[in-house]
C-alpha cells in the first residue's frame, strides 16, 4: 500500500470547505488547481505529489480540475493554469501561477512550512555512538536497513565502508566499496573510502606503500595503521618507518 496517497487528494466545490479551510487549522494545505488539457499541469503535479511525499504528513495536497469546479477558482482569482495555493489557519498564505522548477518548489514549501528534515539524521547520530562504542555489529545492522532504503546515501555508505574497516573485515570492506555506484565515485567521502582500496595490496619492498596509508588514515581507516598489518610486512621495521612518516 502507497501511504503517501494520504497526503493527496482530489477536492471539489463541495468539499473544498472541509479538505482545505478546515484542514488548514492543523496542517498546511496546498490547493493545485489544474485541468486535464493543461501542458504545464501534467509538468508540476508530479513534482507537487514528490515534495509533499517527502514532509510526510506536514503538509496536505488537494488537487481541484477547474473545468469541474469553476466557482471556486473564480473566487480566487485564478486566471490561468497550473495555480498552486498555500493555506494556513484557514485563509490564503501564499501563492503562484504558471510551472515552476523543482528547486523553486522546494523553496516555496520551505518559505511556508519550513526545511524538510533528514529522517536519517537521528539514525546516524545513533549510529556514530554505536561505533564510539565499538558496537559495530549493532551499527552495520541499522545501516543495512538505511541502505535497502536509499542506496545512494552518501553518509550512510561511508559509515557501511568504515564498520566494516574497523572491525577488520577486509573482504567485505572491499566488496562492499567495489558495489557503490558509478556515478558516486566523484564524492569526496567516497573518494576517501575508495582510495583505501589500493592500499590493500600495493606494497613496496615488502611494506605497505606510504602513500596509501596516508589515504587510509586520512579516511579514518584505523586498522590500517594496526600491528596486524605491520606485522604482514616482509620489512617489519621498514614498514614501522614508512609508518611513522606516513603519519606526520
Amino acid at each position: 500500500m502507497d501511504n503517501s496517497k494520504q497526503y493527496i487528494k482530489d477536492i471539489s466545490t463541495a468539499t473544498f470547505t472541509e479538505d482545505v479551510i478546515n484542514a488548514s487549522k492543523d496542517v498546511l494545505v496546498v490547493v493545485d488547481f489544474w485541468a486535464p488539457w493543461c501542458g504545464p499541469c501534467k509538468q508540476l503535479t508530479p513534482t507537487l505529489e514528490k515534495l509533499v511525499t517527502e514532509y510526510a504528513g506536514s503538509v496536505i495536497l488537494c488537487k481541484l480540475n477547474v473545468d469541474e469546479n469553476q466557482a471556486i477558482a473564480a473566487q480566487m482569482g485564478v486566471q490561468s493554469i497550473p495555480a498552486v495555493f498555500a493555506f494556513k489557519d484557514q485563509k490564503p498564505i501564499d501563492g503562484f501561477m504558471g510551472n515552476i522548477t523543482e528547486a523553486e518548489l522546494r523553496k516555496f514549501f520551505e518559505k511556508n512550512i519550513g526545511p524538510l528534515s533528514d529522517p536519517n539524521s537521528d539514525k546516524l547520530e545513533q549510529i556514530i555512538n554505536l561505533k564510539n562504542s565499538e558496537n559495530y555489529q549493532e551499527a552495520l545492522a541499522l545501516l543495512g536497513e538505511m541502505i535497502q532504503q536509499d542506496q545512494e546515501n552518501i553518509d550512510v555508505i561511508y559509515e557501511i565502508a568504515d564498520c566494516y574497516l574497523k572491525i577488520n573485515d577486509i573482504d567485505n570492506a572491499k566488496k562492499f566499496i567495489s558495489s557503490v555506484p558509478e556515478k558516486l565515485l566523484q564524492n569526496e567521502k567516497i573518494k576517501q573510502i575508495k582510495a583505501i582500496n589500493p592500499g590493500l595490496t600495493v606494497q613496496v619492498d615488502g611494506c605497505m606503500d606510504p602513500k596509501h596509508i596516508r589515504l587510509a588514515a586520512k579516511a579514518g581507516a584505523d586498522m590500517f595503521v594496526s600491528g596486524s598489518f605491520i606485522q604482514k610486512s616482509k620489512n617489519t621495521k621498514k614498514a614501522m618507518q614508512l609508518l611513522k612518516k606516513a603519519m606526520r
